[in-house]
């Protein structure tokens, strides 16, 4: 779903979350570590105040 992220009463939406590697096709090294990146689309509006905007997102690992 989307984020909304904040800075004081100004909110920009996260949308469409993508991951590399995709789920499933991970596997983890001899070390047990895997790297996952995420990437999404900010969407900002046309006269958004500028300003350091926070928010949260979940990331869940299932391992077999």
């Amino acid at each position: 779903g989307d984020t909304t992220v904040t800075s004081g009463t100004d909110t920009m939406t996260v949308s469409t979350y993508v991951s590399s590697p995709t789920a499933g096709s991970q596997t983890l090294s001899g070390g047990g570590l895997a790297t996952i990146l995420v990437g999404a689309t900010l969407e900002v509006g046309t006269n958004q105040a500028t300003g350091a905007y926070t928010g949260s997102y979940t990331v869940s690992v299932n391992y077999h």
